[in-house]
């Protein structure tokens, strides 16, 4: 509840370290994470839903780790949920651009987002 007196930067930082923790956890910990992203991603404040963004592809990265099929279920979430916002889903892009450029997701999961937005 603190990320919204961070900076952007910072945030994303502290999720990435948020994510990577629970990732290594039980899955009740993801889940909390992914609470946590959707509940950011659903407020009305336009800092917090990038927070829920940035938290979203943290996210994404962990989950493919573990199975192409779960992350790209939270893509096509995350996508179908800021379709209205060019904005939100333009930084969305960004910032799985910037995980697949950084090798940090998997390799089937890239495969399976360039099909989904090309």
């Amino acid at each position: 509840d603190y990320l919204n007196t961070l900076s952007i930067p910072q945030a994303r930082q502290v999720l990435f370290l948020l994510v990577r923790i629970s990732s290594t956890g039980s899955s009740r910990n993801v889940d909390d994470i992914h609470i946590i992203t959707r509940k950011y991603l659903s407020h009305p404040s336009g800092k917090l839903k990038k927070l829920g963004v940035i938290g979203s592809c943290s996210l994404i990265q962990a989950l493919s780790a573990e199975g192409e099929t779960k992350a790209m279920e939270f893509v096509q979430k995350v996508s179908k949920q800021l379709a209205e916002n060019p904005t939100l889903t333009a930084l969305f892009y960004d910032e799985i651009a910037s995980c697949i450029a950084l090798g940090s997701v998997d390799t089937q999961t890239v495969t399976s987002i360039k099909e989904m937005f090309i």
